[in-house]
């Protein structure tokens, strides 16, 4: 059997995502795999792209998702300004993605205030380009604004959007901007939540969506389901260690196999329609 093609993923996750300065927990990261599986079984394609990139912790695991033709799009302020260390020079950016063994052209790093520019950012990222847009920039109201209008029009009517410190009790203007951005909204609505981030998805993948995270992430799985924006959510919790299946076995033209098996699985509980 071929070795699995989420090997590298893997293995930046568990020895040396901790080497790179940032905030993606290890349940995130396998909530990021789970979703790019499931896009990979649909035929979902697109780049990846990251508002506020820092020192590269999510963009990398991101870029190791990537396929051939697709790209990283890596955007930050790069002002050399953070409240505290680490500051987000693109050199430290750089430096990791080199130690890590990264050819930069799997990266466009974008240097833009996007609540300046935003035509800008979105003319370079592209229209309906990405599949999945991470959001974890300036925590400011007006920052979330932007942020989220520039994920929502760059990001594939099939991608997925992930914003960052959403309830967070320290981050409120976070909690009002994605209020207000997504109530009312039907074209990306409300998935999953972590305690960290908040996913959300096209209506019409979103069983498909549900069905890869809670399949592969069953330790950290709430089996509680719950409501956001009049949309059911499911959630997970980083309480007990982060084990993620299938991945070790993903290869050697397995691979529709295991999407049938997810597909195909009655799950514990009962999702609503």
């Amino acid at each position: 059997m071929e070795a699995s093609p989420y090997l590298p993923a893997l293995d930046y996750i568990s020895n040396r995502m901790d080497g790179v300065q940032g905030f993606l927990s290890p349940l995130d990261a396998g909530l990021f795999l789970a979703l790019d599986l499931a896009q990979k079984g649909a035929g979902v394609a697109g780049d990846m792209a990251e508002i506020g990139v820092l020192h590269g912790r999510s963009a990398f695991l991101m870029a190791h998702l990537l396929r051939p033709e697709e790209r990283m799009q890596a955007i930050d302020i790069f002002d050399l300004y953070w409240p505290n260390p680490p500051y987000n020079h693109p050199d430290a950016f750089i430096g990791n993605a080199l130690e890590l063994g990264f050819d930069l052209g799997r990266f466009n790093l974008v240097k833009a205030d996007t609540t300046k520019e935003p035509a800008r950012v979105l003319e370079t990222v592209g229209q309906g380009k990405a599949r999945l847009f991470h959001v974890d920039g300036d925590h400011r109201l007006t920052h979330i604004l932007a942020d989220s209008k520039i994920a929502l029009e760059a990001t594939s009517p099939d991608g997925v959007i992930v914003f960052d410190d959403v309830f967070s009790y320290l981050m409120p203007e976070v909690t009002e901007g994605i209020l207000t951005t997504f109530k009312g909204r039907t074209d990306f609505v409300p998935l999953a939540l972590s305690p960290n981030k908040a996913y959300f998805c096209p209506p019409h993948l979103k069983s498909r969506y549900a069905a890869y995270v809670i399949e592969c992430l069953p330790n950290n799985l709430d089996t509680e389901v719950r409501r956001l924006l009049d949309h059911w959510v499911i959630t997970f919790s980083a309480e007990k260690p982060v084990v993620l299946r299938y991945f070790d076995k993903m290869g050697g033209g397995g691979g529709e196999v295991l999407h049938r098996n997810i597909q195909g699985r009655n799950i514990d509980f009962s999702l609503p329609p």
